[in-house]
């Protein structure tokens, strides 16, 4: 019982450095590609790095509700919160990458909507889920 306790003491802390690390890098990653955008007054490569690492924080934290990695498709939370959550996260993103093709789609850049997908928060869902809906969490 006591090999038991040890172990799960020893995976929380090393979950913990882990969060820390990865917690370290995306804000190393959105800092230099602010940077980046600041000097080149393309906004495209902080938007996406921001989405991205956001996705990678919400799989990281999905790590902590995973008893075992078996592989289970589960459909309802894909399609009801992984998908709108991706949704949300790279609308303003793809709406930044591609102004050329969307000239004509103007009603699409609505302010209230581009305000509300700025959030990090729905990328960190949206990675949370993913990693929910393809692997059983469950016992």
């Amino acid at each position: 019982m006591r090999k038991k306790s040890d172990w799960q003491l020893f995976a929380k802390i090393s979950w913990m450095i882990g969060f820390l690390l990865v917690i370290f890098g995306s804000t190393t990653i959105n800092n230099q590609a602010k940077v980046l955008a600041s000097a080149t007054y393309n906004l495209a490569p902080y938007l996406w790095t921001s989405a991205i690492t956001s996705i990678i924080i919400g799989a990281y934290i999905a790590l902590l509700f995973l008893k075992q990695l078996k592989l289970k498709f589960n459909l309802g939370l894909f399609v009801c919160v992984t998908i709108p959550c991706l949704t949300l996260t790279l609308y303003y993103p793809i709406l930044a990458f591609t102004p050329a093709f969307l000239e004509n789609l103007e009603f699409l850049a609505l302010p209230q909507l581009l305000g509300l997908t700025s959030e990090t928060i729905f990328g960190v869902v949206a990675g949370l889920t993913l990693i929910l809906s393809l692997f059983q969490w469950r016992e």
